[in-house]
Formats: structure tokens, C-alpha cells, sequence
């Protein structure tokens, strides 16, 4: 009888192979150790559905499933890339480790759906149900999720850089700890969200609605904040490098010690702001209205276009 080796964990197993492959080997190490009964549990049960068997690791690469009932349907480890679900039932499916890249998602009902580490890359999730999935450290970049429904979706240390965010999916989710860099944040309400120290590099923040926000040490490096309204805003030790505050209105904002290198304020408003010890250098400023501002060395500005003195 052939003796079975226990000591190695089942690191050769070839679902812990691709997992550690997708999550990176210092990751999975921790993370195989709760999922190695997951992964051992799966069901060989099987369903039918437009012509296709739906079953644990099948290739389903384009597959034309939509409108099926794939409600508790087996699908760990396959292959849905490019496949047609919309308006799909996939509540309580198993999609652990499934391909879902360029799948067509658009109102399909995904609640309860095992999705850990699923992959969604480019895949048209308009409108469909993600409430309460697991898409901790999950990368959704560009993905468009102006419609989608993210309530109680776990978000952690998610990636959503170059994403579309609706008010309403910002307002479901836990921005603090989420990677929103590079994310369109078009036209967003953040009135209720908290914003203080997060992380906005790159974002696109175009007409956003800041006014009387506490901003204070968030980044906004190269972000896009053209039109945006930040008055009143504390945006102290914040960082501008880059960011386009073109016509931005940063009247009466606490700007102290933030850094604005490299920032263009072209046509910007920052009447009566608080500029003490802000750095400025290489800042664009043409058109700027500084009027009463207090300026980086302590001087008050008498007029729109200040050069730093208070005449």
C-alpha cells in the first residue's frame, strides 16, 4: 500500500498552485490553511442549462447562459471568460476560482455567491447584485460599477483603480483601507463619506462636491479636481503634486502646510484661503484669484493675482 505523505501541507494540490499563482506565495501560505477544506468539499453535482453542463472546472468560455437558473450551481474553478449571464440567478453558486474576464454580468444576481478571488477583469457587471460578496484584496479595476448594487460587499484592501463609482456604491462600501487610486469619482457625493488621510491619488475628481470637508493628510497627487468645489475644506498637510485644481473653488480652505508643487490653479478661487507654510513652488497660478488669502510666508493678499507680499 502506497503511504501518503501529510507533511507538505498539499501544496502540489493544482488548486492551491493557481491560488498561490493569483494571490502571491506569501498570501496564499496564510490563506491555505483556512481554505484547505474549502477546496477539498466541492460537490460533483451538475445541472443543464441552454445546452451547456454546468459543473466544477468546466470550460465555458463564451457560453451563452443568460436568464438560466444557476441558483447553488457548481462552477469552482471554471472557466465563464466571455460567457453571456446577464440576468442570470447565481445566488449561493460556487465560484471560487472561476474566470469570469470579459463576462457579460449586466443584472445578474450573484448574493451569496462564493467569489473569493474570483476574477472579473473587464467584465460588464452593470446592474447586477454583488450585495454581500467577498471581494477583499479582489482586483476590479476599470470595471463600471456605477449601477451596480455593493451593499455590505466586503471591499477590504480592494483594488479599484480606474473604476466608476455611482453615489450610491461609494455610499455602501468602506472606503478607508479600499484602493480607489485612478478611479473615477465623476460628479460623486461625498457627503457622508469619511475622507480624512485616505488616499485619492490619480482619482478623478472633476466637479466633485468637497465644500467644508475634512480632508486633512489625504492625497491627492495628480488627482483630477478641475471645477471641484473644496471650499471651506480643511486640507491641511494634504499633497497636490500634479493634481489639476483648474477652476476649482478652494475659497476660505485650510490649506496650511499642503503641498501644491507642481499643482495647476489655473483660473482657480482661493479667496481668504489659508495658504501658511503651503508649498507652491512650480505651482501654475495664472488667472488664480488669491484675494485675501494668507499666503505661504505669513502675508495677507490685497488682491487676486498675489505674488507673496501684502501690498
Amino acid at each position: 500500500m502506497r503511504q501518503t505523505d501529510t507533511s507538505g501541507d498539499d501544496v502540489d494540490h493544482p488548486s492551491r498552485r493557481r491560488l498561490i499563482e493569483r494571490v502571491g506565495t506569501a498570501t496564499a501560505a496564510g490563506t491555505l490553511v483556512g481554505l484547505a477544506g474549502c477546496l477539498a468539499s466541492g460537490s460533483d453535482d451538475s445541472m443543464e442549462c441552454n445546452g451547456y453542463t454546468i459543473e466544477l472546472g468546466a470550460d465555458l468560455t463564451g457560453a451563452d447562459l443568460s436568464d438560466c437558473d444557476l441558483r447553488d450551481a457548481q462552477l469552482r474553478e471554471a472557466d465563464l471568460s466571455n460567457a453571456d449571464l446577464r440576468n442570470t440567478d447565481l445566488r449561493n453558486a460556487d465560484l471560487f476560482l472561476a474566470v469570469l474576464d470579459d463576462a457579460d454580468l449586466r443584472n445578474a444576481d450573484l448574493r451569496d455567491a462564493g467569489i473569493l478571488i474570483g476574477r472579473l477583469r473587464e467584465a460588464d457587471v452593470r446592474g447586477a447584485d454583488l450585495r454581500e460578496l467577498d471581494f477583499s484584496n479582489a482586483n476590479l479595476s476599470d470595471l463600471d460599477l456605477t449601477e451596480t448594487d455593493l451593499r455590505g460587499a466586503d471591499l477590504d484592501g480592494a483594488r479599484l483603480a480606474g473604476a466608476t463609482l455611482s453615489d450610491d456604491a461609494l455610499l455602501t462600501i468602506d472606503i478607508d483601507g479600499t484602493n480607489v487610486t485612478e478611479t473615477d469619482l465623476t460628479g460623486v457625493d461625498f457627503s457622508e463619506v469619511d475622507l480624512e488621510a485616505i488616499d485619492l491619488a490619480g482619482a478623478i475628481l472633476s466637479g466633485t462636491t468637497l465644500a467644508d470637508r475634512n480632508l486633512t493628510v489625504s492625497n491627492f497627487t495628480d488627482a483630477d479636481l478641475s471645477g471641484a468645489d473644496l471650499s471651506g475644506a480643511t486640507m491641511s498637510f494634504c499633497y497636490f503634486p500634479g493634481a489639476d485644481l483648474s477652476g476649482a473653488d478652494l475659497s476660505e480652505a485650510d490649506l496650511t502646510e499642503a503641498n501644491l508643487a507642481d499643482a495647476d490653479l489655473t483660473d482657480a478661487r482661493l479667496v481668504d484661503a489659508d495658504l501658511s507654510d503651503a508649498d507652491l513652488s512650480e505651482a501654475t497660478t495664472e488667472g488664480a484669484d488669491f484675494t485675501g488669502a494668507i499666503w505661504p510666508d505669513g502675508s495677507t493678499c490685497q488682491k487676486a493675482d498675489c505674488d507673496g507680499t501684502s501690498n
